[in-house]
């Protein structure tokens, strides 16, 4: 029995102490928490229909996709920004093994500004060597990386323009193309096969003379101010895409400024006024998709921004008040 315990002694003795715990740093703690947020609340923000996608299958990508890591915390930081906003709450406090840490607002959109910076040179690389093995994951970037855009436009001081929205969002846009055009058939028929089937290039220029009488009042007087002015026919396009949007499916607001292309993304940054004018429709239909809040809120905020820069113009007065009555934008907002 005495040699027995000796050796239990001995055995205990060797063994090496147990560890003490280990303080989760603040960045990780808050990493933590973003990655929280991503799967209760952020990987809804797109379509009720990819919100698995979202949730499952892009936090598995992003695990081995470091830039896709990146853009997904950025968004989820500008989730918590922008709700911590809503709520007029300057910040909320985060626990470690240190105590409780105060955390602004402001905190998380610097924050996601970082994730953003790093997330933007990885992914372009990639974007030089998309295979199938990769295309699904710089596809959900490009996305989360243009609602990334959207609302750091917003959040910077200084920045608030709508042509700087449109500025920042440009390399996504183009990112977005880049990846449809080279991996079409690839995405098809993987996990965001049903963004590639469910509005074909023809599905958005389907739109018949009989429908208009089924939108809005400002929509339908920009459709008929373009088919009796000498418009261009980029913008006749533009608009006749819109329209499609308001009559088939608020959900298409959001590839809209994809497919409508390069040339009026152009003709906006020149500040042409009947592009202008369309692009803050475009803000409007925005602002009707509820669920989706980076949207939302920044199609508001398109429509503030170029109410002042089109108002007063007598031939496109009513869809001017149109907009500002649908956002709820009251003049000097």
């Amino acid at each position: 029995m005495g040699l027995g315990a000796n050796n239990f002694e001995t055995r205990l003795n060797d063994e090496p102490p147990p560890s003490l715990p280990c303080p989760l740093s603040p960045n990780r703690m808050r990493e933590l928490e973003l990655m929280h947020q991503w799967c209760m609340k952020t990987c809804h923000s797109f379509s009720s229909d990819l919100s698995d996608v979202f949730g499952t299958y892009v936090v598995q990508q992003a695990l081995h996709r470091p830039f896709l890591m990146d853009a997904l915390l950025a968004l989820s930081s500008l989730h918590i920004a922008n709700d911590l906003a809503s709520a007029n709450t300057n910040n909320i406090e985060i626990s470690t093994n240190d105590g409780l840490h105060p955390v602004s607002t402001e905190d998380y959109i610097i924050d996601a500004l970082h994730y953003q910076n790093q997330a933007a040179p990885a992914f372009r690389a990639a974007l030089e060597h998309i295979s199938p093995s990769n295309c699904n994951a710089l596809f959900a970037c490009s996305a989360i990386m243009m609602a990334c855009a959207v609302v750091s436009s917003f959040s910077q001081p200084g920045k608030n323009t709508g042509m700087g929205t449109l500025t920042a969002l440009l390399p996504f846009i183009k990112g977005v193309h880049v990846v449809i055009d080279r991996a079409r058939d690839w995405l098809a028929s993987g996990p965001f096969g049903l963004v590639m089937q469910c509005h074909s290039d023809d599905d958005w220029l389907s739109f018949q003379p009989e429908d208009v009488e089924l939108l809005p009042s400002g929509i339908r007087e920009i459709h008929r101010l373009c088919s009796r002015s000498h418009t261009s026919d980029v913008c006749t396009r533009a608009v006749a895409m819109l329209a499609k949007c308001y009559v088939k499916a608020d959900a298409m607001a959001l590839p809209w400024l994809v497919v409508v292309g390069d040339e009026f993304v152009g003709l906006v940054q020149e500040g042409r006024p009947l592009a202008l004018l369309i692009y803050m429709c475009w803000g409007v239909l925005l602002n009707r998709l509820e669920g989706i809040w980076w949207a939302k809120a920044s199609g508001r905020k398109i429509v503030a921004q170029l109410v002042p820069r089109l108002v007063g113009a007598e031939e496109w007065d009513d869809i001017v008040n149109w907009a500002k009555e649908e956002a709820s934008v009251e003049t000097g907002t």
